[in-house]
């Protein structure tokens, strides 16, 4: 009994054997397969909006080059067929998503698929300094030693307001943790004044409540030299601002002379002191602001050094010096 007992259970066993090994591969081989054994590789990698991507199906478990791809993109088919494993296509405008899918086929019959999304979130810097600049200047007032600095992001998000985002702000790598939040879309700081070569790189992510949206960009501020330019004010027509003054010719006796300073890190120009020299010589005291009167004595000619010395009183670390050629034929 326990003789016949032992040959059932072999022939059960070689029953499974056998039957194992007449089982095609192909008919279980579906179930090797899973959404993770392959991906979509894009170029650029994180790409903005409209921008143009190449997206390519990946695997290291299957022949991409034999199995059948089709590609949907935003719900439309964008390109199918064996070994189509590339697809080239742009990325939608700021604020509207893109939903790329890719189907697969394999050569052993498994069916898989992947969906990638864009968010197409952008986020711009736009910054200010708070530094002085002539009222006919019509350029950007840059940042200079201990000035003041505002930035502004602007995020372009699809179905979210500004004030519904939060905004991660870093300076120089380290969070500012008081200064990022809900809504905050504003940074102020100010630049370091002991170090001449002073620059701070500043990044934000901007992201939507729930985090499946996010947008990131960094901008870098530099302090700038301050600048003095000499311009001649004329009674009739005031200060020729047309046309800065390197070298000055005199047929006259007499001329106005204006010293006009930029990005002087101040609230008022009537904060920033003035001192005129000729040849190094301190003229008048009692001329201390931005306008010089240059008067010669009749029958005098020849060449000197005009210096004028600009100061902020409380912020000794700005000032500049420039000197302009005057000679008088």
């Amino acid at each position: 009994m326990r003789k016949e007992k032992n040959i059932m259970l072999g022939l059960v066993f070689f029953g499974l054997i056998f039957l194992t090994a007449i089982i095609p591969f192909s008919s279980y081989s579906q179930s090797l397969f899973n959404t993770e054994d392959f991906f979509i590789k894009t170029s650029p990698e994180s790409p903005g909006p409209d921008t143009e991507v190449a997206a390519e199906v990946v695997s290291f478990n299957f022949d991409v080059n034999r199995a059948y791809i089709t590609w949907i993109l935003n719900g439309k088919t964008g390109l199918k067929g064996k070994g189509e494993k590339i697809l080239k296509f742009s990325t939608g405008q700021a604020g509207k998503s893109t939903t790329l899918q890719a189907f697969v086929s394999t050569e052993d019959g498994a069916q898989l698929q992947k969906t990638l999304t864009f968010s197409n979130a952008e986020v711009d810097l736009l910054w200010e300094a708070q530094t002085l600049t002539p009222v006919w200047y019509q350029g950007k007032a840059l940042a200079t030693l201990g000035s003041k600095i505002r930035i502004s992001a602007f995020p372009r998000f699809f179905n979210a307001s500004p004030e519904n985002l939060v905004y991660q702000w870093k300076k120089n790598y380290q969070p500012l943790v008081s200064s990022s939040g809900l809504g905050k879309r504003t940074l102020e700081f100010t630049l370091a004044m002991d170090d001449p070569y002073a620059r701070d790189k500043i990044e934000v992510e901007v992201s939507n409540l729930t985090k499946t949206v996010s947008a990131q960009k960094s901008i870098q501020i530099e302090a700038r030299d301050f600048k003095l330019l000499f311009y001649e004010n004329n009674p009739l027509e005031g200060i020729r601002f047309q046309t800065a003054l390197s070298n000055l010719f005199l047929k006259q006796e007499n001329i106005e002379l204006k010293a006009e300073s930029y990005f002087f890190a101040a609230e008022d120009k009537n904060e920033l002191s003035f001192e005129w020299t000729i040849n190094r010589g301190k003229v008048a005291p009692q001329i201390t602001g931005s306008i010089f009167g240059l008067n010669i004595a009749p029958g005098i000619t020849g060449s000197f050094s005009l210096e004028a010395n600009i100061k902020n009183p409380k912020k000794l670390i700005q000032f500049i010096q420039k000197s302009l050629a005057v000679t008088k034929e």
